[in-house]
């Protein structure tokens, strides 16, 4: 990827109009049971759908408790959005430096 596009895409991560939509689908599509947060079980089957849909291993129980503590930055035991679109947003940045 050249680094014209990396900038692009970098941008577009930083640009609240283009990320957030893009975020909340994602949010959306995890919170199974729409009341606006993600609960440990929700985040298991969208990583379960997710890596599926990729053709990527599982995570396993150990690997899903350990993203489900990294996610819920105030420890009240569900994942609402701000803290969702972080980790989105950080995983975005990570795989666009990787290319």
């Amino acid at each position: 990827m050249d680094s014209q596009l990396k900038k692009q895409l970098l941008a577009s991560l930083n640009n609240p109009n283009t990320f957030d939509p893009i975020a909340k689908q994602s949010f959306d599509a995890a919170d199974k049971n729409k009341n606006g947060s993600v609960d440990k079980t929700e985040l298991y089957q969208c990583m379960m759908e997710v890596a599926e849909g990729l053709g990527t291993p599982k995570p396993n129980k150990n690997e899903m408790e350990t993203m489900f503590k990294k996610l819920d930055i105030d420890k009240n035991g569900t994942i609402d959005f701000n803290e969702f679109k972080s980790f989105v947003k950080e995983n975005m940045i990570k795989i666009i430096n990787e290319m």
